[in-house]
């Protein structure tokens, strides 16, 4: 008798706990997310399917879309940062023609602008320049007095001074000669 009681209450303290292990097992139950509906402007046909955008795979979760980046369609747009070596005490003319060491472009030499630039020390705070566009980075090292002009054929960057003032390189300029300001 007593391995009967035994197994009697072995079923009845059984039963408790697989009850309570099925009710946590289920969980919490999220509810799914709702779908956003299509703007009333944009068609099914205006929103692009998995194939028609060409893509490659190129890993076993990884699809990737075959489109040229900004950068390479113009290399003007491409994204640079700069570290001048601090072993060198460059010009802004040095800087310059580091900084276009590897872009595909050269800078005009010979002009006036380019020979001034090559005797202006370069600050300590172009010593790191990025990430920017290659555009950027060079519009910085010149400095707003003067502007960027690219020959896109020959792929040379050029500089010259700006016009819009008025006034001759390195003339000095009070605020009663500048043009007002449009608001």
């Amino acid at each position: 008798m007593p391995s009967a009681f035994i197994s009697l209450i072995r079923r009845h303290a059984v039963a408790p706990l697989i009850w309570a292990a099925l009710s946590l097992s289920t969980g919490c139950a999220t509810a799914p997310e709702p779908i956003t509906p299509i703007p009333n402007g944009v068609g099914r046909a205006d929103v692009p399917t998995l194939d028609q955008v060409p893509v490659v795979r190129s890993g076993r979760y990884t699809l990737v879309e075959i489109v040229p980046e900004r950068g390479q369609r113009d290399p003007m747009e491409q994204i640079v940062d700069v570290a001048i070596p601090a072993t060198m005490t460059p010009t802004v003319g040095e800087a310059l023609r580091y900084v276009l060491l590897r872009s595909g472009y050269r800078l005009c030499e010979g002009d006036e602008a380019t020979r001034e630039l090559d005797a202006l020390p370069l600050p300590a705070v172009h010593l790191h320049l990025g990430p920017l566009t290659l555009r950027q980075a060079l519009e910085i090292l010149i400095g707003s007095a003067r502007e960027l002009t690219v020959d896109e054929a020959s792929r040379q960057v050029c500089v010259r001074h700006r016009s819009s003032m008025g006034t001759a390189p390195g003339e000095i300029v009070s605020r009663s000669q500048l043009p007002p300001r449009s608001m």
